[in-house]
């Protein structure tokens, strides 16, 4: 479990994603079981996913791209 004080940091460091992405394994047996490392590479593959679907989503909308219906 995290505290506060390192929930702050993350969140300042711009990783505040990365709190929910560890917190949630707790629940889950499978992942508890996993050594340090592969817990902590699943974190970052996580965090790294969202951050990069964000990133794209903000591109395709502020590119504004306008479809022309085919008739």
């Amino acid at each position: 479990m995290l505290n506060e004080e390192t929930k702050r940091k993350l969140r300042l460091l711009k990783i505040g994603e990365f709190i929910d992405t560890i917190e949630l394994p707790r629940k889950d047996e499978q992942t508890l079981a996993l050594p340090f490392e592969e817990r902590f590479q699943l974190a970052v593959d996580s965090v790294y996913q969202q951050k990069y679907n964000d990133k794209v989503h903000r591109l395709i909308k502020s590119a504004k791209i306008r479809l022309w219906a085919v008739r």
